[in-house]
């Protein structure tokens, strides 16, 4: 239940966390969803050779794509080609990005603009969420609703998970299946994790060493 109602939602369902953790989540939001379409930008094309394509022009690229409007977006964000910058207009506010819509997602997320909310209809739950995907995920989590369950092949083992991605975390860190230690690297320093998290808080309270992302 991470995304609540702030003040232009009605006050049997308003949220009373702090108003910097939504805003952290939502730019985590906006930082994942960016990475994704960088990742996915600088993946080469696997589309096959009959199929018609547009390459990137930029030396020592090989994207190319089906589209010349994805080669553009391409350029625009990878290479900095014609690139446009769209600043928030909110007041005190110095985000801006390559774009539009991850500045409507900015915007909606942080500044609470063009909202549009979602309700979960659940009787006597308060669940609202500023996207669809968030109540349907809220309704596989809290009330089992829509579920594809997941369960652990370990002989023995009765834990299913609701996400693929639980599942394969409980068997890294139960069973030690796909498990790669991380270590900390510091000279003198043996401490290893399960957890990328856990890693990076370490090496911030006992080294005071930023995160590297």
């Amino acid at each position: 239940m991470s995304e609540r109602g702030a003040e232009s939602v009605p006050a049997a369902r308003a949220d009373d966390r702090p108003v910097r953790a939504k805003k952290a989540s939502a730019q985590s939001r906006e930082s994942q969803a960016t990475e994704r379409l960088l990742e996915l930008a600088c993946v080469p094309c696997t589309l096959p050779k009959s199929t018609k394509t547009y390459r990137c022009d930029q030396p020592g690229c090989n994207f190319r794509a089906a589209q010349k409007c994805s080669v553009t977006t391409h350029k625009r964000c990878i290479h900095g080609i014609d690139l446009v910058w769209y600043h928030c207009t909110q007041p005190g506010c110095t985000y801006r990005a390559k774009q539009k819509g991850n500045l409507q997602l900015h915007e909606q997320g942080v500044h609470h603009m063009n909202v549009t909310w979602y309700f979960c209809q659940q009787p006597g739950c308060v669940f609202v969420s500023k996207r669809q995907s968030g109540v349907t995920k809220h309704e596989q989590d809290v009330h089992c609703i829509g579920v594809t369950w997941h369960p652990c092949t370990v002989a023995g083992c009765a834990y299913k998970g609701k996400h693929k991605g639980a599942l394969q975390q409980h068997m890294k860190l139960t069973h030690g299946v796909g498990l790669e230690w991380l270590a900390c690297g510091h000279p003198g320093c043996d401490f290893k994790s399960k957890l990328k998290g856990n890693l990076m808080d370490h090496r911030r309270r006992r080294h005071g060493v930023a995160d590297p992302e």
